[in-house]
């Protein structure tokens, strides 16, 4: 794959600095013989998933299994009991969220991931687990609640002028509208003392736009986990708070 031009596609052609690439470039590798090459099963923690068809594959980009780890961390740390996952993609964060005792409700744009995210989730967990349709919360059943509530957003920002697949849009925000309605509805679904987390990169994300968009609806933001050691591109796991609890 030419790096420079998957960016340009991306980010609508502004620059990245040359350590950004690089790390792009090791991280999109997977994908330089065949962008669409299909990963019928892939293995991260230890836990094997089956990834359909047209779904983002954990084993092309390494932050799926970052915030997976890190997420269980911080539910086991909390002694969390109930969770919701926007965007389930092939369901590992939301298994994960499983294994460390929690009810959990997911949800994902995409009927493919819908699919997906069920039949990754074991046996066991059924009762304790529900998967929905929902673009954010679009389609967001009002009654859920739940002590924490996570979003890892495709944080890399497109302009909504520009026209790109759904391939992208599985790492691209068209005009951070996602991670928009993240922000501006996220408290409505999480209990008293409960935690928004997010997903994110400094390297990839639009900072500044991410920050703007945090001020407007008076949240800011603290970092709980960093991949800095992890690998070329580094992720953070994030969470917001209203202003006046910091």
């Amino acid at each position: 794959m030419n790096v420079s031009r998957w960016h340009f596609v991306l980010l609508g052609g502004d620059s990245l600095p040359a350590a950004t690439l690089t790390g792009l470039q090791a991280c999109m590798r997977p994908f330089e013989d065949d962008q669409y090459k299909l990963y019928e099963t892939c293995n991260v923690l230890g836990r094997d998933y089956k990834v359909l068809p047209g779904v983002f594959s954990p084993a092309v980009f390494p932050n799926t299994a970052f915030f997976a780890r890190q997420v269980s961390d911080v539910l086991k740390e909390s002694g969390w009991r109930s969770f919701i996952e926007i965007g389930s993609g092939s369901g590992v964060v939301s298994v994960e969220a499983l294994y460390a005792g929690c009810f959990v409700y997911a949800v994902d744009i995409a009927d493919a991931s819908v699919v997906n995210t069920r039949i990754n989730v074991p046996q066991k967990f059924t009762s304790a687990f529900s998967v929905h349709k929902s673009d954010v919360f679009s389609d967001f059943d009002p009654a859920v609640k739940a002590d924490c509530i996570f979003f890892n957003f495709p944080f890399c920002y497109i302009d909504p002028a520009i026209h790109v697949s759904d391939f992208v849009l599985s790492v691209a925000d068209v005009g951070y509208r996602s991670i928009e309605a993240y922000i501006a509805g996220a408290s409505n679904f999480v209990n008293c003392d409960g935690q928004i987390l997010v997903g994110i990169s400094y390297q990839l994300a639009d900072m500044v736009r991410f920050n703007m968009l945090c001020e407007q609806y008076g949240l800011t933001w603290v970092e709980l986990k960093n991949s800095a050691d992890e690998g070329p591109v580094q992720f953070q796991l994030l969470e917001l708070m209203k202003i006046e609890n910091v």
